[in-house]
């Protein structure tokens, strides 16, 4: 099926109105349309009902094995006592760990302006260039001397950044045992 001149001519394309958007007028004609075709019943399996239309868990065996999964478990308070008492003393696997709602003041800080232009001095101080292994551009990485973590008002002082590369910085920052 290739385009013909016909179709430019008549304003018709094979594939419709792909990529094109409708007016807020006719958005909201195509809306109250579907509505109403939705009222009808229009959007059901092809005898005109919906598939599960009547059933229930007594009566269809599909409906019964969703109702099973769906629910869960009644538990008995004894049982639930139980169940807490067995896990008294246990340390949650995700305990210290932290998401971005309770991100440390540190990662916080490191979407601050003053950090940023703290990382742009250090790079400049250093003319852009990794101060252990010497290539200069790019990726570089500011890297604390004493870190952020111990001292909290070095955080911010130019003297105590360095520029590093990536690689050199993981080797600083995470040393192989």
């Amino acid at each position: 099926m290739g385009f013909t001149e016909e179709w430019y001519k008549n304003g018709i394309h094979p594939k419709g109105n792909l990529g094109k958007k409708h007016s807020k007028k006719t958005g909201r004609i195509i809306s109250r349309k579907l509505k109403a075709a939705w009222k009808k019943g229009k959007f059901a399996d092809r005898k005109g009902e919906v598939w599960n239309k009547g059933l229930t868990k007594e009566t269809n065996t599909i409906i019964a094995k969703y109702a099973e999964v769906m629910t869960g478990k009644k538990f008995t308070k004894e049982h639930i006592e139980n169940m807490s008492k067995a896990q008294k003393g246990n340390i949650p696997w995700n305990k210290g760990i932290y998401t971005s709602k309770t991100k440390k003041w540190y990662h916080r800080l490191r979407k601050t302006v003053a950090y940023y232009k703290w990382r742009e001095s250090v790079f400049k101080r250093d003319n852009w260039t990794c101060q252990k292994c010497g290539i200069r551009g790019g990726y570089l990485e500011p890297h604390h001397i004493i870190s952020i973590k111990d001292d909290k008002s070095k955080a911010l002082l130019i003297s105590n950044g360095i520029t590093l590369c990536r690689e050199c910085h993981k080797k600083i920052t995470w040393p192989k045992k």
